[in-house]
């Protein structure tokens, strides 16, 4: 590699002036011999952007490739949707007439609404990544630097040094003078100077604490070519490391410039106290073993320079002149002063070696970053949702369980409560002795025992018990409906989805769920008791014959059957509730359970669906990320054989 040119700033004037005259003789005059090394130089210079240009061009027609990859997934978002509108639930569950209660279908449609948000989001971040990849195609031609750096950092001072301007951008004070982004051309760049990160102006914030005027920034970022960070020597913060530290993770090759704050506008003085001593490595070794630990691995370049004086030695204005004149200096004095020849030879090498591969690394990294975004962005609402949804599917069915418990027991434990029941209420002894002392018939004493199972009383006894088993399914589904309430108030991931407002609560709503079973326990009693009350009375009346039997015998036997009828007539009705419940109560409770886990059930299985497209998202960024080192290393070797031939 030729040695990097030592004046560039002064080559147009060196090329604008060469003369290939011919004398009187007829022979040429040739340039100084000098000069030829720098023309070679910037012949080179202009055959590494020219070689930069057509890489460019390549590099996104194979980016083009990846995004009909990206679109297949667009296909894959639109086959859920298709299955969206199959969702539907057994609508024979009729809870009863309340129109607040939750229906089947209005399950099914909340759970579509949920899954076009979902879809809409992803089919938008397929959207998004194809137009802001078809961007790039404006700027293939385009070698971009990017100015980075917190307000007042100089970055406009650089700029204005770069372009030869007259120093109207640069901020007096504390005042900063860009509030957007500006382009300038610096020998067939484009250099970009951006508002300044940290400022206190940049109030609207977003999600990260990223305001609007570093947004814009970040947005450059990601189709510039190299970026330039600057810091003020005197006041390094830790907001500006972490803003380095993200420019850097995001894989940009990076020059760090270390500006050295010392005022000149007293020249004398600053000669005089020797200040030019503080623009070298050695004196601000502080300052780069700070950025470099706070950089970690990365190795990027840190150049001390002095932005005010590279403005003074290459700025155009009267103010300038006026102030070569008062300080008697020179513009030469001034730029090697500021040591901005280390800058523009850092950009010049690094294009004329590896150009090309930072051409390519900014647009493959562009595509990749936009993927990788939109993936990041959609998986985590995606695994929230899942994780809701697992959290309120494990609830149900642990509710579901909890009730079958309580379901179950009830079966288990409906015969001994009846009896106990009815035991606090008919006393087989005190009838059994007034129906032996009142010598009752044996039709008296049918009917005196058919009495005591009363409509009413039966009414009375299995309405109290079911109403018991009720209220107990009631307790836990109102725990579980204040268990579902924290989970969707504590739930912060999913701010403008409508995941947020599944039809969890409606489904599962206790009055829903349970509605009906009132009037389902009502409606067992819709007749009076029939001959299963009666059960043994036959046998007992038979034994009524023994009239020479003694009155303690008579009672105690009399009890004995009345005992048996009793038992009997206990577990007729206990069976029968048994089958009331099984068949027109337990179907409401369970129905509505799995109707809600079905529901669950399906949006787990979308989530799985959405997650798997996301994930193929992922996997192109993946691919793209790995395929980039050696794809980058083969172009640095292709542009270091153009540049052999064509020396």
């Amino acid at each position: 590699m030729n040695q990097v040119l030592t004046a560039l700033q002064d080559l147009e004037t060196f090329i604008g002036g060469l003369r290939f005259e011919k004398k009187a003789d007829g022979t040429g005059i040739l340039p100084e011999l000098g000069i030829i090394p720098m023309i070679e130089e910037y012949a080179s210079f202009l055959r590494s952007l020219s070689f930069c240009k057509k890489v460019a061009a390549s590099e996104y027609q194979y980016v083009q490739g990846e995004i009909g990859r990206v679109l297949e997934i667009g296909k894959g978002i639109r086959t859920i949707q298709e299955k969206t509108q199959q969702i539907s639930i057994d609508p024979a569950i009729i809870i009863d007439s309340d129109q607040n209660a939750p229906d089947q279908e209005k399950t099914a449609e909340a759970l579509r609404k949920t899954i076009r948000a979902f879809s809409c989001s992803l089919e938008k971040s397929i959207n998004d990544i194809q137009k802001k990849t078809e961007q790039l195609k404006d700027d293939l031609s385009v070698f971009k630097i990017v100015l980075f750096g917190k307000t007042k950092s100089g970055k406009s001072t650089v700029r204005e040094a770069l372009t030869k301007g007259n120093g109207a951008s640069i901020g007096k004070g504390g005042q900063s003078t860009t509030t957007e982004i500006h382009e300038y051309d610096w020998y067939n760049l484009k250099v970009y100077d951006t508002p300044g990160s940290l400022s206190v102006r940049d109030t609207e914030k977003k999600q990260g604490g990223i305001g609007k005027e570093e947004h814009m920034a970040y947005e450059l970022l990601l189709k510039s070519d190299i970026a330039i960070f600057m810091f003020i020597s005197d006041n390094i913060e830790k907001a500006e490391l972490d803003y380095l530290r993200e420019i850097l993770e995001r894989g940009k090759d990076v020059l760090i410039l270390l500006n050295v704050k010392s005022d000149l506008s007293d020249y004398r003085k600053f000669k005089l106290r020797k200040k030019e001593k503080e623009i070298s490595e050695e004196f601000q070794q502080g300052n780069f073993e700070r950025i470099r630990e706070a950089v970690g691995k990365r190795n990027p370049k840190i150049l001390p320079f002095h932005a005010q004086a590279a403005f003074f030695s290459r700025g155009n204005s009267g103010e300038l002149k006026q102030f070569y004149r008062d300080n008697d200096v020179t513009r030469s004095e001034l730029y090697d002063l500021s040591k901005f020849s280390e800058i523009r030879n850092y950009l010049v090498e690094n294009i004329i070696e590896r150009g090309a591969a930072i051409r390519s690394e900014t647009i493959r990294e562009c595509f990749i970053s936009h993927v990788r975004h939109f993936s990041e962005e959609n998986r985590r609402p995606i695994e929230q949702c899942r994780k809701n949804v697992e959290d309120v599917l494990g609830l149900i069915r642990k509710t579901k369980k909890k009730i079958d418990g309580i379901i179950n027991s009830f079966g288990r434990k409906l015969e001994s409560e009846l009896r106990s029941e009815f035991r606090a209420r008919i006393d087989t002894h005190d009838i059994a002795e007034t129906c032996i002392d009142c010598k009752y018939s044996k039709e008296e004493i049918k009917r005196f025992w058919e009495s005591q199972f009363s409509d009413e009383l039966v009414k009375e006894v299995s309405t109290g018990i079911l109403q018991t088993l009720i209220q107990k399914i009631s307790a836990e589904m109102e725990e579980m409906s204040r268990q579902l309430s924290f989970i969707m108030e504590t739930d912060a991931e999913f701010d403008g989805f409508e995941a947020n407002t599944l039809p969890w609560e409606d489904i599962l709503r206790v009055g829903g769920i349970l509605a009906g079973i009132g009037s389902m326990v009502a409606f067992f009693f819709f007749s009076g008791p029939v001959g299963w009350v009666l059960g043994g009375i036959s046998i007992v009346l038979s034994l009524l014959a023994g009239i020479f039997k003694r009155r303690e015998t008579k009672i105690r036997e009399l009890k004995e059957k009345l005992d048996d009828s009793f038992d009997e007539n206990i577990k007729s009705l206990a069976e029968h509730l048994r089958e009331h419940c099984k068949k027109n109560v337990y179907p409401i409770i369970r129905g509505n359970l799995n109707h809600a886990i079905s529901a669950q059930e399906e949006l787990l299985k979308i989530c799985d669906d959405f997650l798997v497209l996301n994930q193929e998202l992922d996997k192109i960024a993946k691919e793209n990320q790995k395929k980039l080192a050696p794809h980058i290393k083969q172009l640095i070797s292709e542009q270091k054989a153009l540049l052999a031939r064509n020396k």
